[in-house]
């Protein structure tokens, strides 16, 4: 999405989303690797795709370029392997969505959802801001969006306008830290096409 939407629209479009990211609480010695997926222990299966498969290595501290090029049943003992001997911990919250394994969690940390970081950031903003969303995408599980504000886009010549704006990266998963990145975006001629120009990063946990 790189139309002009409202923040409304836009937290509308997000929690939809996100409904479909789902977290299952479950012992590490009671999962299964399978050539297939991933078997949790009430039988619930969950397809091992090339992003999951990336972020199941890490968190088990794997070797990914490795072992994307084995056979899927060598794979699936080497990846057993690093889960019978405990990485991750013990008991960890299983992210999925659509059958499909995204990630593994700490169900002890706080895992915030890509509406609250939309929400924080709006509610920094100076009350007569005027904010919208430029951009709002998805990018398997990192959500990004751009915001700008009505009271600080400015018309510097015929067709050529700039706007100060935002740009949130958020993990949904919390694979990353969330970024913050300030830039400034323009009108390059009056055709409408557009520049950003990045000023300042911020970075938060």
């Amino acid at each position: 999405m790189t139309t002009r939407t409202s923040v409304a629209e836009a937290l509308h479009v997000i929690g939809e989303y996100e409904q479909h990211l789902a977290a299952t609480v479950a012992p590490v010695r009671t999962m299964h690797v399978e050539p297939d997926g991933l078997v949790l222990d009430e039988g619930q299966r969950l397809a091992l795709t090339a992003d999951g498969l990336a972020a199941f290595c890490d968190a088990v501290r794997a070797p990914h370029p490795y072992l994307r090029r084995l056979r899927r049943e060598v794979r699936a003992r080497v990846l057993q392997d690093h889960l019978d001997r405990g990485d991750p911990r013990e008991v960890v919250a299983v992210l999925h969505r659509n059958g499909e394994f995204r990630a593994f969690d700490d169900p002890s940390l706080l895992r915030l959802r890509g509406t609250e970081v939309l929400e924080a950031v709006v509610e920094s903003l100076p009350r007569d801001a005027g904010p919208f969303v430029e951009r709002l995408s998805f990018q398997d599980d990192m959500l990004i969006i751009n915001v700008l504000g009505d009271a600080v886009t400015e018309e510097i010549a015929p067709g050529d306008a700039v706007a100060a704006g935002l740009q949130i990266r958020h993990s949904l998963t919390g694979a990353r830290a969330t970024r913050v990145e300030s830039f400034i975006l323009r009108l390059v001629c009056a055709n409408g096409m557009r520049h950003a120009d990045h000023l300042a990063r911020q970075r938060t946990a």
